[in-house]
């Protein structure tokens, strides 16, 4: 019984809840007075017995029988005159009890609470003026409550939705969404520019007005931003307006001038002008200005001194570098900012160990305290900066200490991070936003970023490293050389290969560490990836004395017969056969979780101390005597953490992932499939940094066609930004 279901039901009484994620379970009546339960986490939360309720959502078999599993839900007004005298004596009114109710709706009908609040001198003379007058102000919210949560349904916002609303706006709803519509846009998460334009529209708000047209310029750089982009063009902004709301570029330009210097603010790229909200462009200039600022900052340490401290360390390490790998340990101790990049297999691991050496060998010979920091964007990423390094490594935003209370960080330009030295991993993975962050707490630490510029750039708007490189102002030292004959290595000069847009020689299986599996239908695809994840690869790996578990899928994205959705589906159903038994957890994607499987953090959450990106794997579900889960624990490797209600929603399973999702991660063994599937995602970064987690082994399986066509594609560098212009104007400042 999956069918989506609408129907109108009076509350009878509570069975569960609500729990801290808003989930309870009710029991209802429907209009034909059949007896219905119902479940979820958006139904209002001031719901009372008597109150009637219209819900939407889709029929689930469950231990109470069919349970109606609510998608919406909003309260209204009683359609019935016996309906209307059970609320009315339910409604807590001091004075009005079963037989007045009654009384009233026998006189009034269905327009009794109208009635009521225009002080109607015969519902007085039933009630009594002092009950009257009591009853009409609370009774009016109500009918207003009612109107306006079935104006929003009309415009397809659910309950959880109009909660927010009102609760934001209270009795000012009505008038916000007749006046201001597009302030829902920014005041309300989950209100899209098309939602509120409906209801402006039936508000009449004309279809020029000047608030229209300057809701939808915001919204136009939003939606830029999702993609990337810090900025836009500025004929492209008023193209992009003109195409979404249908108006003059004339009009366009009006308000794009009246908002300039407010919400939006302008800059130029080579000489274009663009345009951007205040909070990115704000960003990039505070980024421009403090890295500025850190590369005129006095050294810590001479070049002289940095070059004797790197050849101790060098010698003392017993470890060999090449000329560009010492350049740039030189130029990281001597420098107060700069930047080592390259691709895999060029040493950049090997070149930070000799940096964190010669660092302390200065530190000890100078009699200075100055601590070592490790930060990267993601927790996996910090663990392994801890692995290589020895230092325990942090989250940029454990580092700079989230208050999530405040929704902000302890550590800023007042109160800096406490470091000599920071180095930031992975740093082609931070967007603008936490760049800025992490650029007012640096305080006078001597920074160097690590990173392989060209892979994907930051999920979040703006292409931090690549404008840093590009600026031409900060130190960059770019490592080339791959070591030929180190393990992983015919990776790495096949990830060098793609990097140039180049096919990289492939093996057959079993053959080498790069290999191509030639197979046309993707669920084929699917399902030679299925046999080799649970199958074939553990056993090889097995074979040569190899951490079996370390094998993961990386798609381009989540649809599809290769998407990581049903890859992840068909590798639990063979891992734990087509009749599981035992309990099981609701886990975001609609994935279901057992005893067993592999999952992925989806969200940072502090409480838990467990963060984006970090994977485990279920390891026991408790229940309680009736069968109901208490709580999900979880072995994330260094430490095993409990789930239990809202936290399972961001944890999904984790067999395949996004390639997006596995930044910051290696593993022994990586299996791609590369197929037309996901061909606007497939794109030569994209592949690039799916083949740069690998450390031994990587197996496409699809067609190599698609291969070939996505090495011509690269559009990471298309994101519009102004970092790099900004800083080339401020260091000729």
């Amino acid at each position: 019984m999956q069918q989506q279901t609408e129907m109108r039901v009076t509350v009878l009484s509570f069975l569960f809840g609500p729990a801290e994620d808003g989930y309870r379970m009710i029991s209802a009546h429907d209009q034909k007075g059949e007896r219905v339960v119902l479940a979820g986490k958006v139904m209002p939360g001031d719901m009372e017995e008597g109150d009637e309720i219209v819900v939407d959502g889709r029929w689930r078999r469950s231990d109470r029988g069919d349970v109606l599993m609510v998608n919406s839900a909003r309260k209204t007004l009683p359609q019935t005159e016996k309906g209307m005298a059970s609320w009315l004596a339910k409604a807590k009114i001091p004075g009005i009890g079963k037989i007045r109710a009654e009384r009233l709706v026998a006189e009034f009908g269905l327009d009794t609470l109208s009635r009521i609040v225009e002080r109607d001198p015969v519902a007085i003379k039933i009630a009594g003026k002092k009950t009257i007058e009591a009853a009409a102000p609370a009774l009016e919210h109500r009918m207003k409550e009612a109107e306006i949560g079935t104006m929003l349904s009309g415009y397809g916002i659910g309950g959880a939705v109009q909660n927010k609303i009102m609760e934001k706006y209270g009795v000012g709803t009505q008038a916000m969404l007749s006046e201001k519509p597009y302030q829902l846009i920014t005041d309300i998460k989950g209100i899209a520019f098309s939602t509120a334009d409906k209801i402006a529209r039936s508000a009449g708000i004309a279809k020029d007005s000047p608030e229209r047209i300057k809701a939808a310029i915001i919204e136009a750089l939003r939606i830029a931003s999702l993609d990337g982009h810090t900025a836009v063009y500025h004929q492209t902004l008023v193209s992009t307006v003109e195409d979404m709301i249908y108006v003059d570029a004339d009009l366009i330009e009006e308000q794009i001038t009246a908002l300039a210097g407010g919400p939006i603010k302008s800059s130029s790229v080579r000489g274009i002008r663009t345009w951007a909200t205040s909070r990115l462009d704000d960003a990039e200039e505070r980024v421009a200005r403090n890295v500025i600022a850190k590369v005129r900052q006095d050294p810590e340490f001479t070049v002289e001194e940095a070059t004797e401290a790197v050849d101790e360390a060098i010698r003392t390490i017993g470890a060999t570098l090449n000329a560009q790998q010492r350049l740039g340990a030189i130029q990281a101790v001597s420098s107060p900012f700069s930047i080592l990049t390259g691709g895999p297999g060029t040493g950049k691991t090997h070149t930070l160990k000799i940096i964190i050496a010669a660092w302390r060998i200065l530190c000890r010979n100078k009699r200075v305290n100055r601590p070592l920091q490790i930060a990267a964007p993601t927790g996996k990423a910090a663990k392994r900066a801890s692995e290589v390094t020895q230092i325990e490594g942090k989250t940029i935003h454990r580092l700079l200490e989230y208050e999530p209370e405040s929704n902000s960080f302890l550590r800023n330009r007042s109160n800096p991070i406490d470091a000599g030295h920071l180095s930031v991993d992975e740093s082609s993975m931070p967007d603008i936003l936490i760049t800025r962050d992490l650029s007012e707490a640096w305080g006078d630490a001597t920074v160097l970023m690590v990173g392989d510029v060209e892979q994907i750039p930051s999920v979040g708007p703006g292409c931090v490293l690549r404008d840093l490189i590009q600026s031409g102002v900060v130190p960059v030292t770019r490592l080339t050389e791959i070591y030929r004959q180190s393990e992983g290595s015919q990776v790495a000069l096949g990830a060098d290969a793609i990097r140039n847009g180049r096919m990289p020689d492939m093996m057959r299986p079993g053959a080498g560490e790069l290999v191509f599996i030639d197979i046309d239908d993707p669920r084929e695809v699917a399902e030679r990836i299925r046999e080799m994840y649970v199958e074939k690869m553990p056993r090889y790996l097995a074979s040569k004395d190899m951490d079996p578990g370390s094998i993961q899928i990386l798609s381009p994205g989540k649809q599809g017969d290769v998407g990581t959705l049903n890859l992840n589906r068909i590798v639990q159903e063979t891992i734990h056969g087509p009749d599981p038994s035992g309990p099981s957890v609701n886990l975001s994607d609609k994935m279901v979780g057992r005893v067993g499987d592999r999952v992925i953090q989806l969200e940072n959450d502090y409480d838990l101390n467990i963060f984006n990106g970090d994977t485990g794997k279920i390891i026991e579900i408790e229940t309680d005597a009736a069968g109901k889960v208490t709580d999900t624990h979880v072995d994330f490797g260094d430490r095993i953490v409990g789930f239990s209600g809202s936290a399972l929603g961001n944890l999904t399973l984790a067999y395949a992932l996004t390639i997006h999702k596995s930044q910051g991660s290696e593993f022994q063994v990586v299996i791609i499939p590369m197929t037309g599937t996901h061909y606007t995602l497939n794109k030569r970064p994209l592949i690039y940094t799916g083949m740069t987690r690998a450390k031994k082994i990587c197996v496409f399986v699809g067609q190599r066609r698609a291969l070939r066509t996505s090495l011509k594609r690269e559009d990471a560098a298309n994101r519009v930004t102004t970092l790099a212009e900004r800083l080339v104007s401020k260091c000729g400042q």
